[in-house]
């Protein structure tokens, strides 16, 4: 996030991180310990279709777990794909943090049965605002999806999707640098995001992803 001012030979301000999403394993199925190992662990950068992802199996050997993390320019979205093949199930819970100095809003958990479960921070800079929220849906196999404490938990699913954005109102044929847009109408173009995506999907979302990163 930039916060500067938009006066020429002003403070041209410096860059801040915009934020952190936590995603924490919650279940007491995986040992993470020398003694009872998760197997065939596999970790990936894939530069021609522009994604990472993660695989491994249960120590029982009974479980294939998939993770797949993309950046969509055309959606506007980062898509993440948390997936359970087998005899367990996913359970997780899902935090934001933003970043130090933002002068960010804490963060608001809520949960609506059009909407399902999402967060979301906002904030005034020097010259710019900003909005940042997110969407978690766990598939129909889920036995809770709730707020629980400050985050998102997901208990029973076989897959996840999270869908993280991020924006602000800056303008850079505006003189003053912003798009004149009110604090409340861009969070709500930022959401909207988020709405669009979840109904699109994820595996729509990846398509498009590939198709537009491999013309690069």
């Amino acid at each position: 996030l930039w916060t500067g001012k938009s006066t020429v030979g002003g403070d041209y301000g410096f860059y801040r991180n915009f934020g952190s999403l936590l995603v924490v394993e919650e279940g007491d199925n995986l040992d993470l310990t020398k003694n009872n190992p998760i197997t065939k662990y596999v970790r990936y950068l894939d530069i021609e279709d522009g994604m990472g992802g993660v695989s491994y199996k249960s120590p029982d050997q009974a479980t294939q777990y998939e993770r797949t993390y993309l950046s969509s320019f055309p959606d506007s979205v980062i898509a993440i794909r948390y997936k359970a093949t087998g005899k367990d199930k996913l359970h997780v819970k899902v935090t934001c943090e933003p970043g130090e100095k933002i002068n960010a809003t804490s963060v608001t958990y809520n949960q609506t049965e059009a909407l399902g479960a999402f967060g979301a921070f906002s904030g005034t800079l020097t010259t710019l605002s900003h909005a940042c929220p997110f969407r978690v849906i766990a598939d129909r196999k889920a036995t809770t999806t709730a707020i629980k404490g400050e985050g998102i938990e997901v208990e029973g699913a076989e897959e996840i999707v999270i869908l993280l954005t991020g924006g602000t109102d800056f303008c850079s044929i505006s003189p003053s640098r912003k798009s004149g847009e009110s604090a409340a109408d861009l969070v709500k173009r930022i959401r909207t995001r988020c709405t669009v995506a979840k109904e699109k999907g994820f595996d729509s979302i990846l398509a498009d992803h590939v198709a537009d990163f491999r013309q690069l």
